[in-house]
């Protein structure tokens, strides 16, 4: 015969309550010995393993939020083939980044009306030119040189920052010298493109150029490259220089290349002048010089 007894629940509940503040007490011990841990190990100059470095890090000196209002700090890292910078501003002008960044690159930075009043409040981290001009205006411009057997990358000759409703110079500022570069109007041959005598003369000796949606298409088979060049300038209606003779020979067939990969296909006998727009992302060829190897 079973008796049975009512559990007293008072019992029961200091019972639970008991187990846990041991349990607390356990979790509160594991926590102060895991946090001396972090500290011995951060005077030893490590980190525990499983923990987030960045949590440890000092909080950054350079924040906007930490420069004075009005002021900025601007550095060029020219370490690497392509530069890169940082840019911390809190309500600067852009008239006085631009200047700090002419200096620093040793190019004239040009600026439109609108931007020159502007302020301004950045926290970038390395970028490069292009993509820190795209923060400083509503239409940023560099005209560039490249090419040529002593260049490497692409050498900035002038940047431009300028208004949504602003326009920039005219690329010749910078790309030609009036007293020496050619200005061509026409084919450079002695009949007139279209007539039944050029196509003729085409298909026995086949040059083609064509410039269409800023790409550049050219078929050339075993053409000298002063001719291919001379086509170039006539069909884009830009200045050329020829400096030095070459006798190199080309026979190339490309479609609807960017102007920059096009001239480097063609020979590195070319230097070509071009002006970007970072807002459109296109490269407008403005001038080719043909250098002897």
């Amino acid at each position: 015969m079973s008796i049975y007894k009512p559990v007293d629940s008072t019992c029961e509940q200091g019972r639970s309550t008991r187990i846990l503040a041991l349990a607390c007490a356990m979790v509160a011990s594991a926590s102060v010995l895991w946090a001396s841990s972090v500290k011995t190990q951060q005077q030893q100059g490590g980190v525990p393993r499983g923990s987030d470095k960045s949590e440890l890090k000092e909080p950054s000196e350079t924040k906007p939020s930490r420069v004075p209002e009005g002021e900025f700090i601007l550095q060029v890292d020219n370490k690497e083939i392509t530069p890169t910078i940082n840019l911390i501003a809190k309500e600067a002008r852009v008239a006085a980044i631009a200047a700090r960044l002419s200096t620093e690159l040793g190019v004239p930075v040009k600026l439109g009306p609108a931007i020159s009043k502007q302020e301004i409040t950045l926290d970038l981290d390395g970028l490069t030119l292009e993509g820190l001009l795209r923060y400083l205006a509503a239409k940023p411009y560099v005209d560039y040189v490249a090419g040529g057997h002593d260049m490497g990358q692409p050498k900035a000759l002038a940047i431009y920052l300028y208004g949504l409703n602003e326009s920039p110079p005219s690329p010749n500022e910078t790309s030609s010298d009036r007293n020496q570069s050619l200005y061509v109007q026409g084919d450079s041959g002695d009949t007139e493109e279209g007539t039944e005598e050029y196509k003729r003369r085409e298909k026995k000796e086949p040059l083609e150029v064509t410039f269409t949606d800023n790409r550049l298409s050219v078929r050339a088979e075993k053409q000298s490259l002063n001719r291919v060049v001379t086509r170039i300038a006539i069909e884009l209606r830009i200045p050329y220089d020829v400096e030095g003779e070459t006798t190199e020979v080309l026979s190339v067939n490309f479609k609807g290349y960017p102007i920059d990969q096009a001239m480097r296909l063609l020979s590195p006998s070319i230097r070509f002048y071009y002006r970007a727009d970072l807002t459109n992302f296109e490269n407008q060829l403005t001038r080719m010089v043909l250098k002897s190897p």
